[in-house]
């Protein structure tokens, strides 16, 4: 299916002209959660403008359906870090202090 997307991606423009994304696309890709979900926010059905619309939108899944954790960033990243270094340390004793800082700023037009 990643082959046949990237094929897709690198296809002239003039070969997608008059086809439908379903006569581009394997069944498969057809019934993928990826085009589910992809159809539903971009209702495009010709394939010109499908090819469009992922490379101007191709930033979301590079940045963030790719390396997104499935839950968030805490729980996914920060806990079980704290839960190795608790494991593998003798006898260290964590500080979790946290705070925020107020910036004065003064905006000036040049």
């Amino acid at each position: 299916m990643i082959s046949e997307f990237v094929h897709f991606f690198f296809t002239s423009d003039e070969q997608l002209e008059d086809k439908q994304v379903k006569d581009v696309f394997s069944q498969d890709f057809m019934e993928s959660d990826f085009y589910c979900y992809w159809h539903a926010l971009f209702q495009v059905n010709d394939a010109y403008s499908f090819k469009v619309t992922l490379h101007r939108y191709m930033h979301i899944l590079t940045t963030q359906c790719m390396i997104s954790p499935k839950y968030c960033v805490y729980e996914s990243v920060i806990v079980p870090i704290i839960e190795y270094l608790e494991a593998h340390t003798n006898g260290t004793n964590y500080a979790y202090i946290g705070g925020g800082v107020s910036l004065p700023y003064n905006i000036q037009e040049a």
